[in-house]
């Protein structure tokens, strides 16, 4: 019965194959041919998808980290700033801009 095929995964696969293997041999080739096609063609999209996932992510993470490092240049400049510490030496040292960090002495 179909109520019992569509429940049972394992009794519909072996039905597929007994559908494939009932095949002349010539459809059968074509057949399987036609699957392998498909197969290929879903593993290049699915390896494509997660290449793109995985460069996404790694160009994600490093704009962060890079935004982050110059979080920490600005709060470190404006704490030199705070101490007295010459705008030309913070400069020198963070690779801050002389403007950039007059800025942060205006917040």
């Amino acid at each position: 019965p179909e109520e019992f095929i569509s429940k049972i995964p394992e009794v519909k696969e072996a039905l597929e194959e007994l559908k494939v293997l009932s095949m002349d041999k010539e459809f059968r080739e074509e057949y399987e041919a036609y699957i392998k096609t498909q197969n290929d063609r879903i593993s290049r999209e699915s390896n494509a998808r997660a290449e793109g996932e995985l460069k996404g992510r790694a160009e994600g993470e490093l704009k962060g980290r890079a935004e982050g490092e110059l979080k920490g240049k600005r709060e470190m400049a404006l704490g030199l700033l705070r101490s007295g510490v010459d705008v030309d030496i913070i400069a020198r040292t963070s690779g801050l801009s002389r403007e950039e960090i007059e800025l942060l002495n205006d917040t």
